[in-house]
């Protein structure tokens, strides 16, 4: 077995922590669209400006999350924790439960994103 390949119970482990960024990733995307709309409550924004700001602020986090989540598979954990883990969106310590040689792939990822 190639050091970096999990088993299943690892691959279920992986794709909790990536669920897990994935609802801080939608959480931080609400809260982007959320600025928007006090501005337009507080009258900074007329209707069509704010439409047209959340439209766009919208689609390109969509696009953000597609890129990354979509097609998802086993061979791509590595790589998307590693982003989530550079983003602050999982911490080292929920690394814990993954098995060693695996886990410091995706602080060495993490650390070369930066």
């Amino acid at each position: 077995m190639n050091p970096y390949e999990l088993s299943k119970p690892q691959k279920k482990i992986a794709r909790t922590l990536i669920d897990s960024g994935l609802m801080k990733e939608y959480h931080n995307g609400i809260m982007m669209i959320d600025e928007i709309i006090r501005e337009w409550k507080n009258n900074k924004l007329n209707n069509r400006e704010a439409y047209l700001k959340i439209y766009k602020k919208l689609d390109r986090f969509d696009d953000h999350i597609s890129n990354r989540y979509n097609n998802l598979s086993s061979s791509k954990y590595m790589f998307i924790l590693a982003h989530q883990l550079s983003e602050g969106l999982i911490t080292v310590d929920d690394l814990d439960e993954l098995d060693e040689k695996f886990r410091a792939a995706v602080l060495f990822l993490a650390t070369k994103r930066d």
